[in-house]
Order: C-alpha cells, then sequence, then structure tokens
C-alpha cells in the first residue's frame, strides 16, 4: 500500500450487535430511516425481511444481525434502516441499534485471521480501534449482496 492510500481518511457508520460493534463506510450509506411498514415475501431467506416502498423506491430490507448468523434483529425504538449502495443496487439493512459516526483511516484497518462472534472472516473488510472498542468493518458486497 502506497503511503498516501494508508493515509485515506473516510467515514464509517457504526452499529451495535449485542455487544460487539460494527461499521460500513459511510460512502456507501445512502440514509438511515426509521422501519417502516415491510412487506414479508414469500420463499426469501430468512434474513430478507421483506420490501418496503421508500417514496417510491422499492428495496429490499436484510436483517443484518441474521444474516451474519446472530440472531434476528427484535424491532424496537431504536432499531433503524441504513439504506446501503452496494454495485448501484441499494438495500435497506436494518440494524438494531446505531451508534456513532467515527473517521478512519486506510492505514489503520487491520485484515482479520478469522471472524468475531462465529461470522466467518470473509463478511468483513477488517478492523480497527476506537478507543477501547473494536469496531468490525463489514463488506456489503458479501453481506448484503450474497444468497
Amino acid at each position: 500500500m502506497r503511503n498516501e492510500d494508508a493515509q485515506t481518511t473516510f467515514l464509517v457508520v457504526t452499529f451495535q450487535i449485542q455487544d460487539a460493534l460494527f461499521g460500513i463506510n459511510s460512502i456507501q450509506v445512502e440514509e438511515i430511516v426509521r422501519i417502516p411498514p415491510i412487506t414479508f415475501v414469500p420463499g426469501a431467506p430468512s434474513y430478507v425481511l421483506g420490501i418496503v416502498n421508500l417514496r417510491g423506491r422499492i428495496l429490499t430490507v436484510l436483517d443484518v444481525s441474521d444474516r451474519l448468523g446472530l440472531g434476528k434483529t427484535e424491532m424496537g425504538e431504536e432499531t433503524r434502516i441504513l439504506v446501503v449502495s452496494v454495485n448501484g443496487e441499494s438495500f435497506g439493512a436494518v440494524v438494531p441499534k446505531l451508534s456513532d459516526v467515527v473517521e478512519a483511516q486506510q492505514g489503520e484497518i487491520k485484515q482479520m485471521g478469522r471472524g468475531i462472534k462465529g461470522v466467518a472472516a470473509d463478511h468483513f473488510l477488517g478492523l480497527f480501534e476506537r478507543g477501547d472498542r473494536l469496531i468490525a468493518l463489514l463488506d456489503p458486497h458479501k453481506t448484503l449482496m450474497a444468497s
């Protein structure tokens, strides 16, 4: 990696699932919304909650926690949908609780030797630290697009 690449700064939208902190590069997050009515889709995988009509846009909504094998998200006051763009397609990613938007530098992202909390390492771009917390940076291509 070139030195200027290591210094590239970007923002990460972080959210909590159980006691772990996860993040997605903010450049891929179009918006964050409260949970609208979700229409069930018969025959879809368990982590596909259904579809929503978001101001005329139809989005597939996925439960990130369930997709990672960490159990279903319990819908509550703090539950949100991150509208995430992956390869030009938008998805709704349900997260149990938003945390902060933090700054990260490319050079501080460490490769993961193995997954965390039983989640395969290929769901992540890597890890970085903020204070005393580790943040697992999700790879939205693997997590949201894979079937």
